[in-house]
């Protein structure tokens, strides 16, 4: 960012970790906004200050990394939740760390009508929420990128309230571990166009029963999750529900996710989508477990909701207690998805108007295998195509329970069935 540069340390801030430098810093910070924006610089040290710190439009809030440390003092000494707020245009704040001290306490909290805002290399250690979307609808947060920052036991990572609205935000290269609550969660925000792309979310501190998911998405819209990898989610990697659409998850790697690591019996999901969830499209992911241990992607009806247009091709899966499993959701596809070594590779209850063609299912207990009479949807909506499926060296290659008077059923081409 062009213009001037001001150095904190010559309005007396000092880094020993107990003197209050919250004024000092604010007046580095305002006279750097007031003289039409710049620089602010952190040197070394870590800064404690004693309510939140306001970047506004245009200034840039720099350190050396790690080593240039933030830090709320404790207790009763801080006034208020967040250690900085944002509420302007073009700024930035990067290679800093912020230290929390406790479960309330907000890393950086975005307010209403900021945009332009970038986030990088940031230290966020401990406290509720990383980074925290709580604006006014009124007043939409506008094109975010945060980029290669680190989220340790901050709680949520990155959260937007069901009352925040915006449009643009990219999530990339950050490293997630240690959690204890969702990693990143959109719970009802009217936000669109999020991309989360490139990054590590790793196993969390908790033993998988209250674990969060790492990514939580509720009643979302647009959102894009791709090139993520994703190790030891004991709960869910991913959670979709509350009606959101138009999510796409493209080429990520799930390793041994989706299962408890200290109780054998709790199998959870690696993706899984509830309450009404339409037009998702998860494709080229690989999803790979020891022990068939999970279910690899889950498709349900919550509350009496079903969902519908899955596409689900091109990926990977084994070692799996199942790979897919669908619960009456309706008009889904599957197709060029490669399934070993699993329990059961597709799985479901009630099923209507699903097309599975050209998918390789190889050492398996159960190709095909389907619970539940179709007494409430006609002939129509009813009809299951196979096409082209190959199974190899798999024990029950189709079983049901479902009446055929009401499941019409069409197979061609199919070997191993």
């Amino acid at each position: 960012m062009s213009g001037q540069f001001f150095d904190i340390t010559d309005y007396g801030a000092v880094g020993n970790g107990t003197t209050d430098n919250r004024a000092n810093i604010q007046a580095a910070i305002d006279d750097c906004s007031t003289s039409g924006g710049g620089s602010v610089y952190v040197p070394n040290g870590t800064y404690l200050i004693s309510s939140a710190l306001t970047i506004p439009s245009k200034v840039s809030l720099f350190g050396n990394g790690e080593p240039s440390e933030i830090k709320p003092a404790s207790g009763a000494a801080y006034a208020g939740s967040a250690v900085i707020n944002t509420n302007g245009q073009d700024s930035s704040i990067s290679n800093l760390k912020l230290s929390l001290n406790n479960s309330g306490e907000i890393g950086i909290n975005i307010a209403g009508g900021t945009s332009k805002l970038r986030i990088d290399k940031v230290y966020f250690s401990n406290g509720s929420q990383g980074i925290a979307f709580n604006n006014d609808p009124l007043m939409p947060v506008n094109d975010t990128i945060i980029t290669d920052c680190k989220f340790d036991k901050s709680g949520y990572g990155v959260l937007l309230y069901a009352t925040s609205k915006g449009k643009g935000l990219i999530i990339r290269g950050c490293y997630f571990f240690n959690g204890g609550y969702d990693y990143f969660e959109s719970n009802r925000a009217d936000f669109t166009d999020i991309v989360i792309i490139n990054n590590k979310f790793d196993t969390f501190t908790t033993t998988g029963a209250s674990d969060g998911f790492a990514i939580g998405i509720a009643r979302g819209n647009g959102i894009t999750i791709t090139g993520n990898q994703f190790y030891g989610i004991q709960r869910e990697a991913i959670h979709i529900e509350n009606s959101s659409k138009d999510i796409v998850v493209f080429n990520n790697k799930f390793d041994e996710c989706g299962y408890s690591f200290s109780d054998i019996s709790v199998n959870n999901k690696v993706i899984n989508c509830i309450s009404g969830s339409t037009n998702i499209n998860i494709y080229k992911n690989s999803f790979k477990n020891t022990g068939r241990r999970g279910t690899a992607i889950y498709m349900g009806a919550s509350g009496g909701i079903n969902g519908s247009k899955y596409s689900v091709y091109n990926n990977v899966f084994a070692g799996f207690r199942a790979a897919i499993v669908n619960d009456e959701q309706k008009q889904c596809e599957y197709v060029r998805n490669e399934i070993s070594d699993c329990d059961k590779a597709f799985g479901g209850f009630k099923l209507f108007s699903q097309t599975y063609m050209s998918n390789i299912i190889t050492n398996c207990s159960f190709g095909f295998s389907y619970t539940g009479y179709n007494l409430y949807w006609s002939p129509t909506e009813t009809r299951n195509v196979y096409l082209d499926n190959k199974l190899v060296n798999v024990t029950t290659p189709f079983k049901t329970d479902e009446n055929p008077g009401y499941m019409q059923r069409t197979f061609l081409w199919n070997q191993g069935m």
